[in-house]
């Protein structure tokens, strides 16, 4: 895919789009560039692995799901190649158990039981509240780039009562879209001057790396071992302040080298 292209500013002197919001507020803090555009920091996380404990939600689901229908309940490790992904495996996978009923109205049976358990009992990671209020106080903008149905990091960022810290929330808009797309047209929209990207699965990580952003790489999440492309490793989320304040402190001299650090290694003292 080309590299991001340069993208006119929106106008903030209509009603503002997530993005428009992104820029007027940029340009009300006094900071711009050469050029007069509004300098700023972004920031985008995945959902899955990331910010939220797919476990609390996504596995029960799918044990009612099998009790229901009276098929072999799968183990976690054969759902954990399911999460993070686009709908389509699991679409696939959900025709292959021949259940009688068509693919679509599964599918929204189990979005409901999977929305009962986000409300119920679904999590974030500990300390991921505090590390999203120091990243906005520190101003950063904050935004999502997951494969996941619109509704799903609407409600768990709601009912987690962080939803107001995020100025855009990006799934796929259509069938085919991938994250380095998504993150190449937020980059072309915004030409952020600083900008992260945090995910646990390679498509994170290749996502960042065609758009130009930092690629964080979550070693907590589900994939660990995809995460080869990461500019840096992090243990915890709470690791993600210091590792964007590290990397902008050296001019970004760390991003694209061969063997990704971890925050610990590079912050401990001789």
């Amino acid at each position: 895919m080309p590299g991001p292209q340069p993208a006119a500013a929106p106008s903030c002197t209509t009603r503002p789009t997530a993005l428009q919001y992104i820029y007027c507020s940029a340009s009300k803090s006094g900071r711009a560039t050469q050029n007069r555009r509004p300098t700023m920091n972004l920031i985008m996380f995945d959902m899955d692995g990331t910010l939220y404990r797919t476990e609390t939600s996504f596995f029960p689901a799918v044990h009612d799901f099998a009790d229901k229908y009276g098929f072999l309940q799968p183990s976690d490790d054969f759902l954990r190649g399911f999460i993070g992904k686009t709908g389509e495996e699991w679409k696939a996978w959900v025709e292959s158990l021949h259940l009688g009923k068509p693919t679509d109205e599964l599918d929204q049976e189990f979005d409901a039981l999977e929305r009962h358990y986000v409300n119920t009992q679904g999590q974030l990671y500990p300390g991921v509240p505090d590390v999203l209020r120091t990243l906005a106080a520190n101003d950063w903008h904050l935004g999502i780039c997951s494969n996941a149905p619109p509704w799903y990091p609407e409600l768990i960022l709601t009912n987690a009562g962080v939803r107001d810290l995020f100025d855009l929330v990006r799934v796929p808009k259509r069938s085919g879209e991938t994250k380095p797309m998504m993150l190449c047209e937020v980059w072309n929209e915004l030409r952020p001057e600083q900008c992260a990207m945090v995910g646990d699965r390679a498509d994170d990580m290749q996502a960042a790396r065609t758009g130009g952003y930092f690629a964080i790489g979550a070693l907590y999440g589900w994939a660990p071992e995809e995460l080869g492309l990461a500019d840096i490793h992090i243990h915890d989320i709470v690791e993600v302040p210091t590792a964007l304040t590290r990397h902008w402190s050296l001019g970004g001299k760390d991003k694209g080298t061969n063997a990704p650090a971890t925050v610990a290694s590079v912050t401990r003292k001789p």
